[in-house]
């Protein structure tokens, strides 16, 4: 899928990238100074659900996939990397609006006994060498 859309916008908008690593800041989540507070998924074993009136994000994954969904969300204004070193899949029960003055860094903190670090650190990224308005239909 992600070749189609590549070779889609290549043709369409005439869009040359390339890739290259850059140094810039990140946030590294890693576990807190008293552990972190998560649930981890057992094989075979069924997600609990969410109490009735339950507002906010309910996930049973891997950390990597819950640090890419809250970042996706744009509530994070800068790349997170995983140094948890947590690998199993967790129940994430966070209690959170989705409103921007919400501070999701903030909830994972207090939900899961996470820290978000700042630090600088080398990461991909892509640059736009050349893009066109597409032609008319």
């Amino acid at each position: 899928m992600r070749r189609m859309l590549q070779s889609l916008l290549a043709g369409r908008f005439k869009l040359v990238i390339h890739r290259e690593t850059r140094e810039m800041p990140v946030d590294f989540l890693t576990v807190g100074k008293n552990g972190a507070r998560l649930q981890e998924q057992k094989e075979g074993q069924p997600a609990p659900a969410p109490p009735p009136s339950f507002r906010g994000l309910f996930l049973t994954t891997k950390m990597d996939h819950f640090i890419a969904f809250i970042s996706s969300a744009g509530h994070i204004d800068r790349p997170v990397l995983d140094k948890t070193g947590l690998g199993g899949a967790y129940y994430f029960l966070l209690p959170f609006s989705g409103d921007r003055d919400d501070d999701i860094k903030i909830a994972v903190e207090d939900a899961f006994g996470l820290k978000f670090e700042s630090r600088k650190a080398q990461v991909d990224v892509f640059t736009i060498d050349h893009v066109e308005r597409p032609s008319a239909n």
